[in-house]
């Protein structure tokens, strides 16, 4: 292997997960390979009754775990097996925001069973380790279950033998791997694909890019971002469109491939190239093993009295990991709608419906969106909140949004801390790109900056 690498084997309990993590760790070091087998057990609260068992306390649980794993893979180990259940998607994120900062290949598995074949599982289990069956039946029922984690491979463990689900998996471990993606980028995701095609009905579709006529402004651009590439046959059919419309790529960075690639392109072929705009794009980078609160406060004194200012509002801030994803947007679209951009006519339904763009990634229940809504103490919600996720450790802050009502009781504020609260790793840190420019507040958050800019390429 080339790259180390993180098995994650989630499931509920009785799943079989110890069973083939212990088989798994035996079968890798046979080959050779520096392994260390983190069972989430090892690292977990014992406490009753079980109600005391929080999301709060089990979360602390995993992140105890990865403080482990990444200790281990600073002493050198090849391979970290993860075992636990894992069915919070805050855990997952946490899972992948530190092995992708580290450039460490993560595969993950879930087993899965009948309910009643976990029950007797279970009660063919010594006494000490027995769970009562309510918890099983919990566990195997809970709606969290349905959300989607597109990169996982899902094991019936009762249809396949232990030894075959270790065969595939270590088959899988002992591939060459290449290393993730420096490039990667949420807008070029195939949730992203398909709200574009919600809401164009005039576009042009590459492997990479996506292309859509902008009937208001009577001009193609493109609805991919930040970097992208072409095929070569691509890059005909795209040479060919060029020489017959101007195309405006918008937020492109600054020193990326598809930047000198169609720099190159246009110089090649006789085409022009013009910035229409450039400007440094902010970015907050949080390191690990700090809070988002101690970091933030430690830059502006404004800045830290307007979140002290903002805290003195009482507010609710729920996530679109927690369940009701659609009553979460329909509040998110309410606030969107009563504050200033409405009058603007910037709101997201009059801006080619924007909220169309969002709607695959949200309702996929993909962990790569997440969605932040802000109520005050009446319950009205007055902030919202979303970010993507590039598929390497990276967050985009999609939207953010507040009421006028909202902007009276700071609760833009307010929704954004907590979203970056939620969304921090103390093992791994927060790295946010702001992705918008010319906001006061953004520019107060940021530590870092990317270039950014518009290029319009004509005939």
């Amino acid at each position: 292997m080339k790259h180390k690498t993180v098995v994650v084997i989630r499931g509920t309990p009785a799943s079989g997960k110890s069973t083939i993590c212990n088989r798994l760790k035996d079968a890798m070091l046979a080959q050779g390979l520096t392994v260390s087998y983190l069972p989430w057990d090892t690292f977990h609260h014992f406490v009753e009754p079980r109600t005391y068992l929080t999301q709060r306390v089990i979360m602390e649980d995993t992140l105890r775990l990865l403080k482990v794993a990444d200790d281990c893979l600073d002493a050198g180990s090849d391979l970290i097996i993860l075992d636990g259940v894992f069915i919070y998607p805050e855990e997952l994120n946490a899972i992948h925001s530190l092995f992708t900062r580290k450039n460490v290949r993560i595969l993950h598995y879930r087993l899965v069973a009948q309910e009643s074949t976990l029950i007797i599982r279970n009660q063919a289990r010594a006494i000490e380790d027995r769970l009562p069956a309510s918890r099983i039946r919990e566990v195997a029922q809970d709606s969290l279950w349905n959300n989607n984690l597109s990169d996982e491979t899902g094991f019936d463990s009762a249809k396949y033998s232990p030894d075959t689900i270790v065969a595939l998996i270590s088959q899988t471990i002992m591939q060459q791997s290449a290393p993730i993606a420096v490039f990667a980028n949420p807008t070029a995701s195939h949730w992203w694909h398909l709200g574009t095609a919600l809401r164009y009905p005039e576009l042009k579709c590459f492997e990479y890019v996506d292309l859509v006529w902008q009937e208001s402004l009577q001009q193609w651009q493109s609805n991919t971002f930040f970097d992208f590439t072409f095929t070569a046959q691509e890059e005909k059919e795209l040479l060919s469109f060029l020489k017959q419309q101007p195309v405006l790529f918008k937020y492109l960075n600054a020193q990326s491939r598809a930047c000198f690639h169609l720099h190159n392109l246009a110089q090649q072929h006789g085409l022009r190239c013009h910035e229409e705009n450039r400007w440094p794009a902010p970015v907050i980078n949080i390191p690990a093993k700090t809070t988002v609160a101690d970091f933030l406060n430690q830059y502006s004194t404004r800045l830290k009295r307007s979140i002290k200012k903002a805290r003195t509002h009482r507010t609710v801030t729920r996530y679109s990991t927690s369940g009701q994803i659609e009553q979460l947007w329909q509040d998110a679209l309410y606030v969107d709608t009563k504050g200033w951009k409405i009058l603007q006519q910037s709101d997201m339904r009059s801006l080619n419906r924007e909220d169309l763009q969002y709607l695959p990634g949200l309702l996929s229940k993909s962990n790569h969106y997440h969605l932040a809504v802000t109520y005050d103490d009446n319950g009205t919600p007055g902030a919202w909140s979303l970010m993507i996720n590039n598929g390497a450790g990276q967050w985009y802050a999609a939207k953010w949004g507040c009421s006028y009502q909202g902007r009276e009781k700071l609760m833009g504020i307010n929704c954004l801390i907590d979203h970056l609260d939620a969304l921090y790793c103390p093992y791994a840190g927060l790295q946010v790109d702001l992705w918008g420019r010319e906001n006061e507040f953004y520019d107060q958050l940021a530590n870092e900056y990317i270039e950014r800019l518009h290029l319009r390429v004509t005939p």
